[in-house]
Order: C-alpha cells, then sequence, then structure tokens
C-alpha cells in the first residue's frame, strides 16, 4: 500500500518507505532534516531494507551541496543522475538508534 502525505516543516509521526521532491536546492536543504527523520532505518524494517529520498529540482552545479547536506545527516549518496542542466540525487536513510 502506497501512502502519500504532505507536511510542513513537522515530521509526521510514522515513518516511510519512500520520499520524493521535485523543489529547490534551498528548500530541501532547509528540510533535510525532517525528511531523514521521516524515512524508515534499515534497523526499523523487518527486512532491513532502508527508506528512499528522492531529491530532484534544482540543478547540476548545486547537487554537491545538496549531496553534501543529506550526507551529514548520515544519508547515503545511492545514485546520481544528471539529465540537462538537471540532477536527480536518490538516497538511503540514516542508520538510527533502537
Amino acid at each position: 500500500m502506497l501512502k502519500i502525505k504532505k507536511f510542513l516543516f513537522l515530521a509526521p509521526a510514522e515513518e516511510f518507505d519512500l520520499v520524493m521532491a521535485n523543489i529547490s536546492k534551498r528548500a530541501i536543504c532547509e528540510r533535510a532534516p525532517f525528511i531523514a527523520q521521516c524515512l524508515k532505518s534499515r534497523e526499523g524494517n523487518i527486512d532491513g531494507i532502508p527508506g528512499w529520498f528522492v531529491a530532484s529540482g534544482f540543478l547540476n552545479e548545486q547537487a554537491a551541496e545538496v549531496s553534501e547536506t543529506m550526507s551529514d545527516l548520515g544519508m547515503d549518496l545511492v545514485e546520481e543522475t544528471p539529465r540537462e542542466d538537471w540532477t536527480t540525487l536518490v538516497f538511503s536513510a540514516p542508520h538510527k538508534q533502537i
């Protein structure tokens, strides 16, 4: 079952398998802590698969800053896909303490 919810600056009470954002670099970086908090961790998933964050909507030259922001929160960059002037980044959820 796929749940889709919107939230603004408040991390939801539940965790998600997938979060997608097609917004600006600034908006992603500002919301990064909330995004990281709402992803399922490897430890919190029965099958050990982490939640995923797909980020797009920013220019190629902004990808490094988005990647660094997410990495600082413990997220792992899994894939980087540039297309014309834009880049899509895919991250896996950070490890969380149980």
